[in-house]
């Protein structure tokens, strides 16, 4: 309970500066701040711009993040971790799946420390990306398909770049970009006068397709798999909205490798695509959907809802309001982690795993082929743990031996160089996993290749089975998404890079596969 007789708190002594200097700078303008009640009992104690945390007793400007408790919105519920995750690509014989990553929704800006605001554009200080007050939500928000990545701008535009031989692209044509102007602009013709919505977890990648939410609360999608697309045709190569017969306003979106999924703001889960392997988590679904269908909630408890959901290749999981994960579809290599399930279900089944429970917080899931990753906050000593479950391919799953079945949760063990690293984001694919560390630096491991960032010269064999070394370049970031064959990352100052195998451009930059960040350059908006 927070004292108004106690210490003042760092926001107190911020506010009391600004009023000090700006007396001192002789301004006749009068401060708003200077008028804001800082105690409070409920929300209408508050003025406009602030919200009242409950825990504290204590009005806080909408974003601000006390060091005792989650970040504060007017409109959401802290415990929302939002984001979005990815698929495989089976039809391309070199990129067999894909995934991609968000950030958490409730992460947000420690506006209490203007040192650590201004940091946040220094991309060579490394010790800026976790002030130990909050963490900084990225405004350019980006997803990884098979080959291709796409990125949603503040401005709520989308950019994309890589692979358009079906459309991925979504610039209206498939002809593939040129070296010189490798980075095209979405097409917004089918939007109206929405916009994309530039927030964790509004876009996603999966095989050839992507979809995005627009600021009218629809999914709208693009590329080649028909049946995803909510469209007879084979190709559409710009983003065309999902039937929406609920109208419920969607806030997060994921997609696999023939089927996605949302999560809507009521906290509803809703799938569509094909349901060979049940995958869409609906009793009523039959094979090849084309507008969304409820995921089933007989298995939930009362009052318990979906927060975000993840699509593999073939199947799907999904995380709820009691941090709990239930998972549905494919089973074949353990990726539900539901032993009783022998090969597919329709019906999504919880995980019953002692290693988070209902005392931790689950601030992210992503599923990739085979195989599922979720970012645990244990409590009551706040730890970011990554555990996995399913196929290990190329120790991917950073666990046990390459190849290995992961029949639960387990955690992803760093390499002796990495040791004491706790992650905070992460994204997995066909055969190689990346994951953003709580100093902001990227690791990857897996499949010994240029997409994990940097090179490994004392370490033999073709694999990379666990954390060992960040990415080069020595930058922070705050996100990161991975493709087949490439990987892209958000830094503190909300650039991207990408690195890998540059094939049809997917780094945004023409130029040979690089393990170095290569920055992707938007055109003039």
């Amino acid at each position: 309970m927070f004292d108004s007789s106690s210490s003042p708190s760092r926001l107190q002594l911020s506010c009391l500066l600004v009023v000090i200097l700006a007396v001192a700078a002789g301004c006749d303008q009068q401060l708003d701040i200077m008028n804001q009640p800082f105690a409070c009992d409920e929300p209408s104690d508050c003025a406009s711009g602030y919200v009242c945390d409950e825990a504290q007793n204590l009005c806080v400007e909408i974003g601000t993040r006390l060091d005792t408790g989650p970040p504060l919105d007017s409109s959401t519920d802290a415990s929302d971790t939002t984001d979005t995750r990815d698929a495989a690509d089976v039809s391309d014989a070199s990129d067999a799946t894909d995934t991609s990553d968000v950030l958490d929704a409730s992460d947000a800006t420690d506006t209490t420390d203007a040192a650590d605001a201004a940091d946040t554009t220094d991309t060579s200080d490394t010790d800026d990306a976790d002030s130990g007050g909050g963490e900084i939500v990225p405004e350019v928000i980006i997803a990884a398909s098979s080959s291709a990545t796409c990125a949603v701008v503040p401005s709520g535009q989308a950019f994309c770049w890589g692979a358009n031989d079906v459309g991925t692209l979504g610039l209206g044509f498939t002809q593939n970009l040129p070296s010189e102007d490798p980075v095209g602009e979405v097409s917004m013709t089918n939007l109206g006068s929405a916009t994309f919505v530039a927030e964790p977890g509004a876009i996603d990648g999966g095989g050839s397709t992507m979809c995005a939410i627009a600021s009218d609360g629809n999914v709208y999608c693009w590329g080649g798999n028909g049946e995803l697309l909510g469209s007879p045709q084979a190709v559409v190569d710009e983003p065309t909205p999902i039937a929406n017969p609920t109208g419920q306003r969607l806030v997060q979106v994921s997609v696999g490798q023939h089927h996605a999924c949302a999560v809507s703001d009521s906290g509803d889960a809703y799938c569509w695509g094909d349901h060979t392997y049940g995958q869409l988590g609906s009793f009523g679904a039959t094979e090849d959907v084309a507008e969304l269908q409820a995921v089933a909630t007989q298995s939930l408890d009362p009052g318990e809802v979906f927060v975000e959901v993840a699509c593999g290749d073939r199947h799907t999981c999904a995380s709820t309001s009691q941090n709990r994960v239930f998972c549905w579809g494919d089973n074949s290599n353990d990726q539900l982690a539901v032993p009783d399930v022998a090969s597919t279900t329709s019906v999504p089944r919880v995980i019953d795993s002692p290693v988070w429970g209902r005392t931790a917080t689950l601030t992210q899931l992503d599923a990739s082929m085979k195989a599922s990753c979720a970012v645990v906050d244990a409590t009551p000593v706040s730890t970011h743990t990554i555990y996995c479950w399913g196929r290990n391919t190329s120790g991917k799953l950073g666990a046990l031996d390459p190849g290995h079945v992961l029949t639960e949760p387990l955690e992803v063990e760093p390499a002796a160089n990495a040791a004491n690293v706790e992650f905070r984001r992460v994204s997995t694919n066909f055969n190689h996993t990346c994951a953003v560390a709580d100093d902001g630096q990227i690791y990857c491991w897996g499949r010994k290749e240029h997409k994990l960032g940097t090179v490994f010269p004392s370490i033999s064999g073709s694999d990379i089975p666990h954390p060992d070394r960040p990415i080069d370049g020595g930058r922070q970031y705050l996100d990161v998404a991975v493709g087949t064959n490439h990987s892209c990352g958000v830094s503190v100052a909300n650039e991207v890079f990408c690195w890998g195998h540059n094939e049809n451009y997917r780094l945004g930059v023409s130029g040979p596969d690089t393990p170095t960040p290569q920055q992707v350059v938007f055109p003039s908006r």
